[in-house]
């Protein structure tokens, strides 16, 4: 599901053509959500409830928000659709955070690593280039400090 909640929503169709060759010219690549998009209807697993049912999304936000959360439900466990067929484009998730797609793809393990898709990498990677500049200053200062000392040092010697 993490693809989908880092998906950029887009004003329109133009808009996201646009960004698209930026993209492509410098080698990126970005998911968007499409405005006014409606896939075919997906009926609610035995079981289940949809996710855009359990949020309360800003009055100005609800339609994306409804986008991103299409035909994605919370089911108490995973049992009964293992053998099942669901329906293409369903994502079945569960409280522990496993999640079952239509396409047979099926996502679990430890909670630790839940959040960790590409936002939080690139902030991760943002808090790491600050801490390297930090260390480089330190080193900068300790270094001027000891070249200092070895003046101090030679000018007391001799």
């Amino acid at each position: 599901m993490g693809e989908r909640l880092q998906a950029l929503p887009a004003a329109g169709l133009d808009d996201v053509l646009t960004a698209v060759e930026f993209l492509r010219a410098r080698d990126g690549r970005c998911c968007f959500v499409l405005p006014g998009f409606q896939p075919a209807a997906v009926a609610t697993p035995a079981g289940g409830v949809a996710l855009s049912e359990l949020v309360q999304p800003r009055p100005d936000c609800e339609a994306l928000v409804a986008a991103l959360l299409r035909d994605c439900f919370l089911v108490d466990t995973l049992d009964p659709y293992w053998r099942a067929p669901l329906a293409a484009g369903v994502f079945l998730v569960t409280t522990e955070g496993d999640i079952l797609t239509g396409r047979g793809e099926f996502t679990a393990g430890g909670r630790q690593s839940l959040g960790q898709g590409a936002i939080h990498k690139k902030r991760e990677m943002k808090e790491l280039s600050q801490q390297v500049e930090e260390l480089l200053a330190s080193v900068d200062s300790l270094e001027q400090r000891r070249l200092q000392l070895r003046s101090e040092q030679q000018e007391t010697e001799g």
